[in-house]
C-alpha cells in the first residue's frame, strides 16, 4: 500500500477536507479483504464502567434478528441513529457531531453487548486485553488471578509472526499510550518466556513521534550495537560462572538488542511529515487539566493525530491507550463519589454519561474518522483497522459482566460492521435491583470468546494462542465468592464455545 504525503496529513489533520461517502449507496458489508493491505488494531481502555444499560446501548426494538446459539436466543440489529440539531444518535453516551459521525462512519461500528469475566476481580487495569490478574488485588479471586498474569492480546499481535509478517518498516510493534497497567508480555517476548511485566506507557505525542519516525539513527550506530550484542554472546557462551537465572536475565536483554538492532535497520518512511508543534504532555501539565474536558480532550486528539500518521506509514500496526481523565468538571472523588454511586444516584450517572459521551465524540469518534480519511488502494485506512472501546466494568462499577464492546473498522473484511448484536442470556437475571440500587444484568459469553475472536480476526490461529485445553483467550477461572452475581452461573455449554469466532459479526 502506497500512501502519499498528503494523504497522511489528511488523515492526521484535516479529516474534515475529505469527501463523505454517500450512505444512500452503501449496503450494510464488510469490505473484501485484501492481503497485500497489512491490519492494524487499537484498543482504549476507560475507568469504571457504571453505565446503564438504557444510556449506553441502543435501542432494544431495533434487534430485529434472532438466533439460537448455545442454551439461549442471541439478537441483533442494524445501526440505526436518530440525527437531529447536528447530532447523530445511537444513545446517550454514543452521540457525536453529524459533521464527523457520518451515517457512513456508524455504518463501520459494532455496538456489543453480553460478555462476562466469571469472577470478582476488584478494579482492574489488564482485563480489557485478556489479564485479568492486573488487579487491585481486592478478594481472594483477585490475588489468585495476580499468580496466573497472562500477556495481553495486543502482546500476543507485537510478537507473532502471522500478525507480523513484515517488519521492514516496523519502528515500534505495539504503542502503549496513556497509563500503564493496560498492556503486558513477557521479558524475553521473541522466545515468549520469562516474567510477565507491565509495559511501559508513555503520555508525550511528541516523544512517541519522535521515536517512530526521527529516531532511526544513522547507519553508523549499527555496528556499534553489533559490537555489543557479540560481547554479550562472548560472555553467555563462555563464562561458565553465570548462573541459571543470569544467563535468563542476559538472553533477555540479548533479545531486546536484537530488536534494537532491528528498529535501527528498518527502512525509513514518511519522512518528511513535519514535527507536531504541540505535546499532549504539556497539556496535561497545564494547572486545570483533571477538570476541563475540553483540555482532556485536546491532549488525546493529539496523541490520535501521531497515531493516525504511525499506521498511515506503517511504522507500526498496534496501539493500546488507558484512560483515566474523567472528560469531566467534576472536582470530588470521582471513584468513590461518582463512580461508585452510579448505579443508584440519577445525578451520579448523568455524571458518567457526560463524560462517556464527550470521551466518545472527542477521542474515539475523532481518531475513527482520521483514519478513514487516509483512503488506501482498497477502502480506507480505518477498513484495514480493528478499533476497540471497552470498559473496566458493565453497568455496576466492579462487576464484570454485561462488558460494552464499541468497535469501529471492519480489519481488512474480516469484521461484518454496523450491528448491534446482544448476546445476553434473558431467561435470568444474575442481579436483580436492591434497594437504591437500579440495574438489572444478565450473564452472557464469556469475554474470553471476545478476545479470541479478535486474535483469529487478525490471523492467528487458535493453537497459537489458546491454553490449558479452553477456548478463546484469557484466563479461565470460576472463583469462589459465593456473593459475587455471576459466579457459578456459567454452564459447559457457554465454556464450550468459547473457541468459536463470535456469530452476527465474524
Amino acid at each position: 500500500m502506497s500512501l502519499s504525503r498528503r494523504q497522511v496529513l489528511t488523515g492526521a489533520a484535516g479529516f474534515s477536507l475529505a469527501l463523505p461517502m454517500l450512505p444512500s449507496l452503501l449496503p450494510r458489508r464488510a469490505f473484501a479483504s485484501d492481503p497485500d493491505a497489512p491490519q492494524r488494531f487499537i484498543a482504549f481502555g476507560t475507568e469504571h464502567g457504571g453505565i446503564w444499560q438504557e444510556n449506553l446501548y441502543p435501542s432494544e426494538s431495533t434487534l430485529t434478528e434472532s438466533r439460537s446459539y448455545v442454551d439461549w436466543t442471541i439478537h441483533r440489529g442494524d445501526l440505526n441513529p436518530t440525527v437531529r440539531d447536528g447530532q447523530t444518535e445511537l444513545s446517550r453516551v454514543l452521540r457525536a457531531s453529524s459533521a464527523v459521525l457520518t451515517p457512513s462512519l456508524v455504518n463501520k461500528m459494532n455496538v456489543l453487548r453480553g460478555f462476562d469475566w466469571p469472577f470478582y476481580m476488584g478494579h482492574h487495569q489488564g482485563a480489557h486485553l485478556g489479564n485479568p490478574g492486573r488487579n487491585s488485588g481486592n478478594g481472594s479471586t483477585a490475588e489468585y488471578l495476580q499468580t496466573v498474569q497472562r500477556p495481553t492480546i495486543d502482546q500476543v499481535l507485537a510478537w507473532s509472526d502471522r500478525f507480523y509478517q513484515d517488519t521492514s518498516s516496523i519502528q515500534e510493534r505495539s504503542l502503549v499510550i496513556g497509563r500503564p497497567w493496560m498492556s503486558s508480555g513477557y521479558s524475553d517476548p521473541a522466545n515468549q518466556r520469562g516474567d510477565i511485566d507491565a509495559l511501559p506507557a508513555e503520555f508525550n505525542s511528541l516523544s512517541i513521534f519522535n521515536r517512530i519516525f526521527r529516531d532511526s539513527g544513522p547507519a553508523s550506530r549499527k555496528p556499534v550495537v553489533d559490537l555489543v550484542i557479540e560481547d554479550y554472546r562472548r560472555l553467555r557462551d563462555s563464562d561458565r560462572r553465570l548462573s541459571s537465572g543470569d544467563r535468563r536475565r542476559l538472553n533477555e536483554h540479548m533479545e531486546r538488542l536484537f530488536e534494537l538492532e532491528r528498529r535501527l535497520n528498518a527502512e525509513r518512511v514518511c519522512e518528511d511529515i513535519p514535527e507536531p508543534t504541540e505535546s499532549s504532555l504539556d497539556v496535561r501539565r497545564e494547572s486545570g487539566f483533571s477538570r476541563s474536558p475540553e483540555r482532556q480532550i485536546h491532549a488525546w486528539q493529539l496523541m490520535n493525530d501521531v497515531l493516525v500518521a504511525a499506521l498511515a506509514c506503517d511504522t507500526s500496526r498496534i496501539a493500546t491507550c488507558r484512560l483515566t481523565e474523567t472528560f469531566h468538571t467534576y472536582a470530588g472523588d470521582w471513584h468513590q463519589d461518582v463512580a461508585h454511586e452510579a448505579d443508584q444516584n440519577t445525578d451520579d450517572q448523568d455524571n458518567m454519561v457526560q463524560g462517556n459521551q464527550r470521551f466518545f465524540e472527542g477521542v474515539f469518534v475523532d481518531l475513527i474518522a482520521k483514519l478513514d480519511a487516509v483512503t488506501t488502494s482498497s477502502g480506507t485506512l480505518l477498513d484495514h483497522t480493528l478499533v476497540q472501546w471497552t470498559h473496566e466494568s458493565g453497568p455496576t462499577t466492579h462487576d464484570c459482566m454485561e462488558m460494552p464492546i464499541i468497535t469501529a473498522g471492519s480489519a481488512g473484511g474480516m469484521l461484518s460492521t454496523g450491528n448491534y448484536a446482544d448476546y445476553r442470556d434473558r431467561r435470568s437475571p444474575a442481579r436483580t435491583p436492591s434497594g437504591a440500587r437500579r440495574v438489572t444484568a444478565y450473564t452472557g459469553l464469556m469475554y474470553n470468546q471476545w478476545l479470541g475472536t479478535v486474535l483469529q480476526t487478525m490471523g492467528l490461529p487458535r493453537e497459537d494462542f489458546e491454553r490449558d485445553g479452553w477456548g478463546g483467550y484469557g484466563i479461565v477461572h470460576i472463583g469462589d465468592d459465593s456473593w459475587y452475581p455471576g459466579n457459578g452461573r456459567y454452564g459447559s455449554s457457554v465454556l464450550a464455545v468459547m473457541g468459536d469466532r463470535l456469530p452476527f459479526i465474524a
